[in-house]
């Protein structure tokens, strides 16, 4: 949700805060892990589909 506030709504990390109900500490953190996770998904993806079209 924070990567989509940020991303699409373009808020910042302070305004991510308020909507989430956290801290901004904490919504910074939920940024973090949601662009890794998200980097992860879609490396893994693309490992994927290399060995699909292999």
């Amino acid at each position: 949700m924070a990567v989509l506030l940020r991303a699409v709504g373009d808020l910042d990390i302070a305004a991510i805060a308020e909507v989430m109900g956290g801290s901004i500490g904490s919504a910074e953190q939920l940024l973090v892990r949601g662009r890794r996770a998200l980097r992860d998904h879609l490396a893994m993806a693309a490992v994927s589909r290399e060995r699909e079209s292999s």
